[in-house]
């Protein structure tokens, strides 16, 4: 469930498809330079703003994150990263509409959080 894991799912889209991960400040900034200095009619990226959001600092996916995209067929990107994500504790979900993101969607897990860890670094027992 780490950013290193989401990359390899981009690198895996049809290569018409321009994928980005944490680009651009936000969506709107995201959406412009793809469509019009890039000149790309099909993308998907998540934004530095979602990037701090959603990912902890070792990289770990701790909350949802949402994609933004531009895609003639998105149903076919989320089938695709279904299939890249599958079996990575990464849920990928979207409500068939094109104007909604695509959100990945890390699974519970029993996993420790070793960041609270941190807080009892001076504590002597």
């Amino acid at each position: 469930m780490t950013r290193a894991t989401i990359e390899y799912a981009f690198a895996k889209l049809p290569s018409n498809i321009a994928a980005r991960p944490n680009f651009m400040c936000c969506g709107s900034c995201g959406h412009s330079f793809l469509s019009n200095n890039e000149g790309h009619d099909q993308y998907i990226f998540w934004h530095e703003q979602a990037d701090e959001r959603s990912f902890d600092r070792y990289d770990v996916l701790t909350e949802t994150l949402y994609l933004q995209h531009q895609l003639n067929n998105p149903a076919e990107v989320v089938e695709a990263l279904r299939t890249a994500l599958s079996n990575t504790g990464i849920n990928v979900e979207w409500d068939g509409k094109q104007s909604s993101c695509i959100a990945l969607v890390p699974m519970e897990t029993d996993e420790v959080d070793f960041a609270d860890d941190d807080e009892d670094e001076d504590d002597e027992y």
